[in-house]
């Protein structure tokens, strides 16, 4: 089976970790409201689950975030693309000149800035 995308694990991770803090929020009230314990074994496996899940996300957060710009990336020049035909197909490669004038006199104020 594939990876899942870092996007899908920071997902996963976030709602394993909310079931973790729910099951410990249980344990807490169920011993304070009823005066049933847990083995202390327990809690601590589910404490370094979620450390390990956190150190997880944390590791995987910029691969997500990069995974994410590269979607908008794509989209961008997907519309771009389709911009350009469409001003082509309607004779105004007059506004497209002008644009790609902008953007490369932009260019030059940007490197000399």
């Amino acid at each position: 089976m594939n990876d899942p995308s870092p996007e899908f694990r920071l997902q996963q991770i976030k709602t394993r970790r909310l079931e973790i803090a729910a099951t410990l929020a249980e344990w807490k009230r169920a011993w304070f409201v009823e005066g049933i314990s847990r083995p202390i074994e327990d809690r601590l496996t589910l404490d370094a689950e979620a450390a390990k899940l956190a150190l997880e996300r944390r590791v995987i957060d910029e691969d997500a975030l990069k995974a994410k710009l590269i979607r908008l990336e794509e989209r961008r020049q997907t519309l771009l693309q389709q911009l350009i035909e469409v001003l082509e197909e309607r004779g105004m490669s007059d506004v497209l000149e002008e644009a790609k004038a902008r953007a490369d006199r932009e260019r030059l104020q940007t490197a000399e800035a």
